[in-house]
């Protein structure tokens, strides 16, 4: 009856260190998804830090914890099935105790993501503004460019308050874009005609959508900032990955709850059997 009872418990064991094992998969799989976007890689770039102010796109390094921390819980996983086939209690609580650390930097990982959501907002729109003013169109800033063209084109905006924020920008003054231009073509509504638009940009009718009067180029120009669609998509990735690390993190204190406890009848097993050998000396 006891041999049957220690079965059970090695398989229940067994049950969620795989659970384990597997939420590990799903943090690699979705913070290696979130870094190879290419969308995402240019939006983040977007929002990256400026001046030693520390924004939301740090979002990019906590992507890349989500895939440390999902490569160690893949490596703890396999010691923890060599621990509960073995029945060894000393590799099983190694194993607990990478586990509460594991669950302790997913948790990190949420509560840091929903913090800087919180307090993103208006650091957020100095930072598109001066970026947008100070770096759009020239030579040497080809990055910046290309992630405010495909902010643009994504969310179908211009500028970030309005197109209105081109008319100081190094772009429009020094005339890089050409003294035609008012606004960047990707303010205009595109033609769908290329697999990334946003790189070399075709409007549907460029002459109407470079008119002074609103009345005329509102059908073919973008005319609401970018902020609130940046804004937005900030707010999505922040639950993602505050809702990802507090659901892996409950998911691992249920694991380590289920280990402590084997671990604990382990030794109560170990103690009557000691016990037992003693009283037949």
């Amino acid at each position: 009856m006891a041999s049957l009872l220690s079965c059970a418990s090695q398989s229940f064991l067994l049950f969620f260190i795989f659970i384990y094992w597997a939420s590990g998969c799903a943090l690699l799989l979705l913070g290696t998804a979130l870094l190879v976007d290419s969308s995402r890689q240019l939006l983040f770039f977007l929002v990256n830090i400026e001046d030693g102010q520390l924004l939301l796109p740090t979002f990019r390094l906590l992507c890349v914890g989500l895939v440390l921390i999902g490569t160690f819980k893949l490596l703890v996983g396999l010691l923890g099935c060599l621990g509960a086939v073995k029945q060894d209690y000393c590799i099983v609580a190694f194993y607990f105790c990478f586990v509460a650390i594991t669950m302790c930097s997913e948790i990190t990982v949420g509560a840091f993501s929903h913090v800087h959501q919180q307090r993103t907002d208006a650091a957020l729109a100095h930072t598109l503004g001066r970026k947008l003013a100070k770096y759009y169109g020239v030579p040497d800033r080809g990055q910046e460019t290309m992630a405010i063209d495909f902010a643009q084109y994504k969310f179908q905006c211009c500028g970030v308050q309005s197109p209105s924020d081109y008319n100081y920008s190094r772009w429009r003054v020094e005339e890089l874009g050409g003294a035609e231009l008012r606004v960047p073509l990707t303010c205009c509504t595109l033609r769908e005609d290329a697999p990334q638009p946003y790189r070399n940009p075709h409007p549907r009718d460029p002459e109407t959508c470079q008119k002074r009067d609103p009345l005329q180029h509102h059908s073919q120009r973008h005319t609401q900032g970018c902020l609130q669609g940046i804004a937005r998509w900030l707010d999505r990735e922040s639950t993602v990955l505050t809702s990802v690390g507090v659901a892996t993190g409950c998911v691992d204190l249920i694991c380590a709850v289920i280990t402590l406890c084997w671990c604990r009848q382990i030794s109560a097993n170990r103690a009557v059997k000691r016990e037992a050998w003693e009283l037949t000396l």
